[in-house]
């Protein structure tokens, strides 16, 4: 509160026109703590003016006003606009950008990706490569280069001016980051339209599964050393069929050998267990798995794996 009496010299000014309630509960709590540091004299009001929210920063006294007191103020604000844009700016004009380029997107989905686009631009501005890398233990460690990274260009700015306007500040001091931000919004909604649509396509090779009645019991899935795949049943014999050999002469046609036709092979055989003798964590393994689910498993070690080391098939 202002004492009567006391006279207050401005300091810094800053104005927003779109953040002025996160601005007001950051500079709420930082003042504070700056308080209990013996900052008594400062003192922070808040009016609005053509649109704009502003919040005078002022102090009284001379001390206040020496160079070392000031740059204490500097610091202050600085820390302050840093953990606005950090925790609040990126993460708004993200969801803006997504609801104005991307309307056909729910509001669970806009969630989800702003969450993973935050992550990758975090990342990217702190020098890595993909989000998805990092471990969740080291994004708070990411965050905070960044943090840095916005209070040092903050700090340079209100030492040479006595008023930061937010947006202002964002566009033209932080341009590379609203690039990098529409960059990451492109990026993560095109990662999450394939992924959804996988996740669609498995759904529906399911369903093809769940009412397919088991036309054989076993099937056995070998690798071949250029990539191929081979089916064989428990009795050790190759698996054959009038549909099977219908797919497999698509192949002189130009289809390609992998992971689609292996599973469009063990949808038509229709097996009621399949055993991968492929190696763990591959693709065809996980792409196997997550159509046929409990009917697929992963050879543990038979002798025929220990010996053949994935490399050859009956």
């Amino acid at each position: 509160m202002r004492g009567k009496g006391v006279v207050f010299t401005q300091v810094i000014r800053i104005g927003t026109r779109h953040y002025a309630p996160y601005l007001a509960a950051r500079l709420a709590a930082g003042i504070d703590g700056l308080n209990l540091r013996g900052v008594a004299s400062i003192y922070i009001s808040q009016h609005e003016k053509g649109g704009m929210t502003f919040f005078p920063v002022d102090v009284s006294g001379q001390l206040w006003l020496s160079p070392g007191r000031i740059e204490d103020i500097y610091c202050f604000v600085a820390g302050v606009i840093a953990d606005l844009i950090v925790h609040d700016v990126h993460r708004v004009m993200l969801e803006d950008m997504l609801k104005d380029g991307y309307p056909g997107l729910d509001e669970d989905e806009r969630f989800h990706i702003c969450q993973r686009a935050i992550r990758a631009l975090w990342v990217r501005l702190a020098g890595g490569l993909d989000g998805a890398l990092v471990p969740s233990e080291d994004l708070e460690r990411v965050k905070e280069g960044v943090r840095a990274q916005v209070y040092g260009r903050a700090l340079e700015y209100l030492r040479a001016n006595s008023e930061l306007n937010v947006e202002g500040f964002v566009r033209f001091r932080l341009r590379d980051q609203v690039s990098l931000m529409f960059e990451m919004v492109g990026q993560v909604v095109e990662d999450y339209l394939a992924e959804r649509e996988y996740r669609e396509f498995i759904r529906l090779l399911r369903y093809f599964v769940d009412i397919q009645e088991p036309r054989i019991q076993v099937v056995h899935v070998f690798e071949a050393p250029d990539g191929s795949y081979r089916l064989v049943d428990q009795d050790n014999r190759e698996v054959r069929s009038e549909y099977l050999d219908e797919i497999l002469g698509e192949l002189s046609d130009g289809v390609t050998a992998g992971e689609d036709l292996l599973v469009s092979m063990l949808i038509t055989i229709a097996p009621a267990r399949i055993i991968l003798h492929l190696r763990p964590g591959s693709e065809a393994v996980e792409t196997v798995k997550n159509v046929f689910e409990e009917k697929a498993e992963v050879c543990t070690g038979c002798p025929r794996c220990k010996a053949d080391s994935f490399k050859s098939f009956p």
